[in-house]
């Protein structure tokens, strides 16, 4: 069995209302309407298109990157920050060395550490 909703409603101006007791809300337009929405919103669409084309071609922006140059710039990126780590992961391993075993020690008794 289909569930089916009956309501009180009325169309105005293009604009379905479902009334409520005293209330009414806005439910739905009309197909005129959502035609007349759509073919502005296809016209719009069309004109950011153009313009953006003509932004490109006058170098004022980029062009949008394809998915296949956002991953190899991605895979870059993170070749890079994984070269970064490793090589600050290799200075703090040697500072830590340098600190648990400083190269000589002051005749106070106090470790001094340095640089090499």
């Amino acid at each position: 069995m289909e569930d089916v909703r009956y309501f009180e409603g009325a169309v105005k101006d293009g604009k379905i209302y479902e009334r409520k007791y005293k209330d009414q809300q806005q439910i739905g337009v009309t197909l005129d309407v959502y035609d007349d929405l759509h073919s502005a919103h296809e016209e719009l669409a069309a004109s950011y298109k153009e313009y953006q084309a003509l932004l490109i071609e006058r170098g004022i922006i980029k062009a949008p990157m394809s998915p296949e140059e956002q991953i190899a710039k991605l895979t870059d990126i993170n070749e890079r920050q994984s070269e970064n780590i490793a090589a600050l992961s290799a200075k703090v391993e040697e500072l830590m060395e340098a600190f648990r075993n400083p190269p000589h020690v002051a005749s106070s008794g106090k470790s001094l550490i340095v640089s090499p």
